[in-house]
């Protein structure tokens, strides 16, 4: 076999293990060797790294540094046009550092096209202050920039102003914040941007226990043309959405603390008057009022996605009649103060997706009237939760542990196709009931996943599936924790459904033996599988290459040519359905409902 036949993942992993002398010969072999080479060491996620630097630990708990480039004459020979590039800075940024840069970005921008994306790690010094003042060049093509400030100690006061007539998107990542750092007494970049659209500062570690008044090292000077915006509501913030008119401002996403003086929410929400998407997180740990809402509602008009993490909502539902642009609504994390004895009945006419986690503090009851949903959420609520029919609905999760069932149950879901039930560890009879009521034959469901928390969750909810729903087309059966089982008898029952098409069972674990091979449906596409565990001489799978994979050798033909694949990387890790109790139904769709 010639190694040229080779695909280029088998030969980057080969070339990962050579040392960096060897890579040179090979770059200068032909063109694809020089891409191979070069990806191997440098290239990660589509992005070339010019440099990295990595720290290497030592005896005695100490860490030493190395740094490598990129060689010039790779970059030279290769044939590739590189638009997104990494640069790494040290703290001090030495006379030869920046000779070396200096000779790989001449090779990059004197000889290929321009640079459009670059990705810099930094430290507090902000080393990148000196790449600007000495490649300036390099900026001004820029469409997009990435920065990671890590959490080194400050050393300088220097405010610079930068102009990047092409600038279009920013992301600002610093680590940490210091504590204690007032302002002026930080770098400080005022950034120019005419053209720029969409500027994101990542939230640093560590915020709500240090600091309350954040103020970032990069300041935005031009935003007539942001259109999305996520910053942590400091003061610096307060004074950008305050002072600045965002005629163009789409979707804007405000990380808030506890900010100290008062905010003119009305003056803020009138300065984004096309404002369609709305987000606000905080820390649960310190409640606050949701007064903030009422001027985006009343203000932006436009407005249709509303996205709140950990507030209280209490005085929300009050004014409801605002509600009535709102299509999409996700409340994450969320108290309800509801008046004791007191039936709230809240109609929101035009909402279509809800995602809903609300603790409720004191005894009442919330009725929620949602004639034209079409994606529902359950992820935290308690028995003082009520929805009412929902005509229109089409999926819908559940993550409760039901006390009674809610109304929209109890009624004719002719429109239900797909379902996600995350059954609670303590799986209750009345729980139990009220989970099955969604499998029932009334609806014609699809696609339908169990997450089990509870050993026996399976069989009591799938004994009978290929009678309650003989069109489904895709199972998907996630245990979590200790294996979950599955009698033999159910699994029989799940393989009878003649429409079947899709298949995922993992860390699932079957009682009683097999002896004699399941018939597979006649539609079986795809079977994914991960920590499966059956017992000895079961003749429906085995992990040994000696045995029968699976049932007679047609079915087994009739699989390998069909995608059938033993630890597949598509089945999602235990970590991505058994993190916090509050999962978000986006994530959840493109997990289970994507293939």
């Amino acid at each position: 076999m010639n190694i040229l036949e080779l695909p280029n993942e088998i030969l980057i992993k080969v070339a990962s293990m050579l040392p960096l002398r060897d890579l040179k010969s090979l770059s200068l072999t032909c063109h694809r060797f020089s891409e191979v080479a070069i990806a191997s060491v440098m290239v990660k996620k589509g992005v070339l790294w010019l440099n990295k630097i990595d720290e290497i630990p030592v005896p005695y708990g100490n860490k030493t540094i190395r740094k490598r480039f990129i060689a010039v004459e790779t970059l030279k020979s290769s044939s590739r046009n590189y638009h997104a590039i990494g640069i790494a800075l040290p703290v001090v940024l030495s006379k030869y550092e920046l000779t070396m840069l200096q000779a790989r970005l001449n090779a990059l921008l004197l000889e290929k096209t321009a640079v459009r994306e670059l990705h810099v790690i930094d430290s507090n010094n902000l080393q990148i202050i000196t790449l600007w003042e000495h490649f300036p060049i390099l900026f001004q093509t820029l469409d997009s920039l990435k920065v990671t400030v890590s959490d080194t100690p400050i050393r300088n006061e220097v405010e610079v102003d930068w102009e990047m007539p092409n600038l279009q998107r920013i992301q600002w990542n610093e680590q940490k914040f210091p504590s204690g750092v007032r302002y002026g007494q930080r770098l400080r970049i005022n950034l120019y941007a005419p053209k720029l659209q969409k500027a994101i500062y990542e939230v640093p570690k560590e915020l709500y226990s240090q600091n309350y008044d954040f103020h970032s090292m990069l300041v935005l000077k031009t935003v007539s043309q942001l259109r999305e915006l996520q910053c942590v509501l400091g003061y610096q913030a307060v004074e950008l959405l305050s002072e600045n008119r965002l005629p163009a401002l789409k979707r804007l996403c405000l990380i808030k603390e506890e900010c100290r003086g008062e905010i003119n929410w009305d003056i803020i929400a009138g300065n984004a008057p096309d404002l369609q998407h709305l987000e606000v997180r905080r820390d649960p740990t310190m409640p606050t009022g949701a007064s903030l809402l009422s001027p985006f509602l009343v203000y932006c008009s436009m407005l249709t996605v509303l996205h709140l993490e950990g507030l209280n909502i209490s005085d929300m539902f009050e004014a409801s009649f605002l509600w009535s642009g709102i299509e999409t609504l996700h409340l994450h994390e969320c108290l309800m103060y509801s008046t004791p004895d007191k039936k709230l009945e809240v109609t929101l006419p035009n909402l279509r997706t809800l995602c809903i986690s609300i603790y409720f503090i004191r005894n009442g009851n919330l009725v929620l009237n949602l004639p034209a949903v079409e994606t529902l959420s359950l992820s935290k609520a308690n028995g003082t939760l009520d929805i009412l029919e929902m005509p229109k609905l089409k999926t819908l999760h559940m993550r409760i542990p039901f006390q009674r069932p809610m109304t929209f149950m109890k009624s004719r879901m002719s429109h239900l196709r797909n379902v996600i039930l995350d059954t609670p560890v303590t799986f209750l009879p009345a729980t139990e009931q009220n989970y099955r009521t969604l499998l029932s034959p009334i609806g014609k469901l699809s696609n339908v996943t169990v997450i089990c928390r509870s050993g026996r969750a399976i069989n009591n909810l799938l004994v009978n599936i290929n009678r309650e729903q003989p069109a489904l087309k895709s199972l998907s059966i996630i245990g979590t924790g200790v294996m979950s089982k599955i009698d033999r008898n159910t699994l029989r029952t799940i393989l009878k459904l003649s429409r079947l098409e899709n298949l995922l069972m993992t860390n699932i674990q079957v009682s009683g033996s097999i002896p004699h091979p399941i018939p597979l449906p006649p539609q079986m596409r795809q079977l994914r599988i991960r920590s499966f565990c059956m017992p000895i001489k079961s003749r429906f799978i085995s992990m040994k290459r000696s045995q029968r994979r699976m049932g007679t050798i047609v079915e087994r033909r009739v699989l390998h040519h069909n995608f059938f694949s033993i630890n597949c990387s598509q089945i999602p890790k235990f970590d991505d359905v058994q993190g916090s109790i509050d999962v978000c139904l986006d994530q959840l769709t493109d997990l289970y409902f994507s293939s």
